[in-house]
């Protein structure tokens, strides 16, 4: 299924969670760290999204999908809710063997740290981030990849030290090695390093750009627990491929 909305609808979205009533609960609870993706990829078809609507305004030309999933009926946060890949904040994300794998395929930490780092001072959401095993900057995103693979079974990988050009590049894994790692990094997220090893690549990090920042507000009735989120958006210059949800935490998966 074509998933249809403008570019300029997804940069411009407001949380998804806004309610008026306020939970005085949920003031109290203290929010968990995480990452979101918002994969973008060429379309075959183009599209004029909700022409119908756009009475006496130009015709928009859409050539592009956007990748998103529908949570389970069950899931305990946001259940049947249209979402981005992404999830929790886990330790492996930040783990010091990230740096191993990313120096012992051409890209020594203070490349990295050129790559991912700009002039100026850092968002917030990377200043307060509790453990510096490796850079926040490079953390986080390993969390969105991760995140995805598990979900969708796309994995972003990059080999011989190509860089995108400005776009991820989705690695052909094939169906049984999809299956193989997902239920392992799914079960242990130190496993994603290991996949990458697997693979002889590093994680797609150098093309996914800071979009947004959200925090799970607390007047968002029956909603118990909190999320602290940036999300990033990636491009990639071909269409998204075919892929199969994961039967855990999701019901659908939409391109």
């Amino acid at each position: 299924m074509l998933v249809d909305i403008p570019l300029t609808c997804v940069l411009v979205m407001p949380p998804l969670f806004a309610k008026i009533k306020i939970n005085l609960k949920m003031a109290g609870v203290y929010w968990r760290e995480a990452a979101s993706l918002i994969l973008i990829g060429r379309s075959h078809l183009i599209s004029r999204p909700l022409q119908h609507q756009m009475k006496g305004k130009p015709n928009i030309e859409q050539d592009y999908n956007i990748l998103t999933l529908q949570r389970s009926s069950k899931s305990s946060f946001m259940p049947d809710a249209v979402v981005f890949p992404g999830g929790n904040f886990e330790k492996a994300d930040h783990d010091p063997k990230w740096i191993n794998l990313f120096e012992n395929n051409g890209y020594p930490l203070h490349e990295l740290t050129k790559l991912l780092r700009f002039d100026g001072p850092k968002i917030d959401f990377y200043s307060n981030m509790k453990e510096k095993n490796i850079l926040p900057e490079l953390a986080f995103r390993i969390c969105a990849l991760r995140e995805t693979f598990e979900e969708s079974g796309l994995l972003l990988a990059n080999k011989n030290k190509e860089t995108g050009g400005g776009f991820v590049s989705i690695f052909p894994l094939d169906q049984k090695d999809t299956e193989k790692w997902r239920s392992a990094v799914y079960n242990n997220p130190l496993e994603f390093i290991n996949l990458f090893k697997y693979i002889n690549a590093v994680p797609s990090i150098f093309n996914l750009f800071d979009w947004s920042v959200w925090l799970t507000p607390t007047t968002y009735e029956g909603m118990k627990r909190r999320f602290n989120t940036i999300f990033y958006t990636a491009f990639t210059d071909s269409q998204i491929p075919f892929s199969e949800h994961d039967e855990k935490e999701i019901q659908k998966l939409k391109v």
